[in-house]
Formats: structure tokens, sequence, C-alpha cells
């Protein structure tokens, strides 16, 4: 959901309305050390360890308060640092302000978090795919709760969970609120008239060197898989927090609608990587893949 850093022009924070706050009390651990340097741990953002914040990160962190834009913060470190270009100042504010934003340790007030990547895709008719934004957790979670809860699964629907996972965690609210402000599962939608008809979910790797993301769920119309994993494949290096290299479904090899499944995924680009026998329990677990790069 995040923008890459590299894709930020520094200036781009003069055209930005909304003001940060630092929130501390998402943080865990919180240490001052010598020469103004500060040593902390987000609470839930399971790829970062600890994060050092040095003198000018600081002073950024303490004009972060909810009553200062973007601009005001850098042009007041402009007079701080009357001998340092402007240009790096900007680029130090941008930073400061992405980095803590990806961590969950900035709130925005008035508006949206504006580096979050928001890329909508339409098909035909009044179809639209879409990555969900924060202010969309009710509405998934509301959509799991139909699909799985009450069971209501439609006839023209292809329901898939990853066999290694337990589907209850999508039940949770809180469970998925975590998800999605970790950063730890991304998920994209299929919407008509504004409303969801189909999601996939992608778990992104907490292993430092892994770059694989597997798909932990899929709801969806077979004949809207190959648009979906499209759009996941052109927006998943934009959006996600780390390198990922492959996309990866894992589906047991006697499941009733593993052959349907099949077809759909070799059609949209995915090939059969094989099968490990006996891998749960005394089922095969079936291996098809995405090659991002």
């Amino acid at each position: 959901m995040f923008l890459t850093k590299e894709r930020i022009n520094p200036y781009f924070i003069e055209k930005i309305n909304e003001k940060p706050m630092f929130v501390k009390s998402n943080l865990s651990f919180y240490r001052e050390e010598n020469m103004g340097y500060i040593t902390c741990v987000p609470k839930n953002f399971p790829l970062v360890n600890y994060l050092i914040i040095n003198p000018t990160a600081k002073i950024i962190l303490k004009l972060c308060n909810g009553k200062n834009i973007p601009k005001i913060i850098r042009d007041k470190l402009l007079t701080l640092y009357s001998d340092v270009a402007k240009d790096k100042i900007t680029k130090d504010v941008v930073d400061v302000l992405f980095d803590f934003s990806m961590c969950n340790l900035i709130r925005w007030e008035g508006g949206n978090n504006p580096f979050m990547y928001i890329n909508e895709e339409t098909l035909e008719g009044d179809l639209s795919i879409s990555t969900v934004m924060e202010d969309e957790l009710r509405e998934i979670y509301q959509y799991f709760q139909i699909i799985f809860l009450k069971n209501e699964r439609q006839n023209d629907k292809l329901t898939y969970i990853n066999p290694t996972i337990q589907f209850n965690e999508y039940l949770s609210e809180l469970i998925l609120r975590q998800k999605l402000f970790n950063y730890s599962e991304e998920f994209f939608v299929l919407k008509e008239n504004n409303k969801i008809i189909g999601i996939i979910t992608l778990r992104i790797p907490v292993e430092k060197y892994s770059t694989v993301a597997k798909i932990g769920v899929m709801v969806l119309n077979g004949k809207y898989i190959k648009n979906m994993i499209d759009y996941i494949a052109k927006n998943v290096p934009q959006i996600c927090v780390k390198e990922i290299t492959k996309i990866e479904l894992q589906i047991l090899k006697d499941m009733n609608e593993a052959k349907i499944i099949e077809n759909n995924l070799i059609n949209a680009g995915f090939v059969n990587e094989g099968i490990l026998k006996y891998e749960l329990g005394r089922n095969d677990l079936c291996i098809y893949s995405y090659f991002l790069i």
C-alpha cells in the first residue's frame, strides 16, 4: 500500500495538507542515547527490529505534533540549519515522514496518509480492481464474515484458503487490522459498483531473506483471476515493504476445486513447480508460482 521511497519526489511535501503526528505510544521501547540519538522499537512492525533516531530526525518528530504541515516543518528546519542546502533538508524531512509512517509511528491528521499508493484499475462496466486502503478495513472484515462465517459462498466463485493457515484469522477485525497496518498482508479487491465481489490476499514474508509472497485467500469468479493477478504483479513492486520476486499458491492436490483453480492459474501465468508428497498429514501439496522477475 505504500509508495517506494525511490519514487517520491521530495518536493511532493509542498503539496501535502495533512498534518503528521508522532505516535510515541506505538513504541515498545524508547531510550535516549549519547550525542542526542534515540534508540526505539516499534510495537507492531515485524520487519524492523529497532530504529535509531538521529538529532535531526528527533527535531522533525518533535514538530510532528498534528499542527504543522510538512512544508512548515521543512521551513522551520531551514531556519535552524541555515547553512544546509534546501534540497538536503527537504529530503531529510521526507525520509523521516515516510519511514515513521511506514512503521505506524506517524498518524496523519486531516486526511489519508499521503505516502499511500492508490491505484484503481477499471474493467468492463462497473467493475474495478484496487488495493485495500486503511479506511476499507471494516468492509473487508464484513466481506470475510459473509463468506466464511455465514457460509454464503456463491456458485460463480472459487473459494481458496491457503491450507497451511487458519482461516479464522480473517474473521477477527483485530487480526485484519494488524495485517493491514503491519504490512504483513496485502489485500486486493474486485468491486462492482464500489461493492466488494472478490478478493485475493498476499502474505508478505517476514523472514529477512525470503522474497516469496504467498496467496492467503482467494474468493473470486475464475474468469477474473488473470485480471487480478496482472494487477497484483504490476502493483506489488510499488507497494510492498520488501522486494517480492515470486507469488506462490499452495493447494492440496485432492481439493475439490483444485483442477479448476489450476487451469485458471496457468492461464494467469503461473507454473506448476512441483508436488510435496504427504506435506500436510497424508495430503500432497501442489505448488504454483508466478515469477515477477
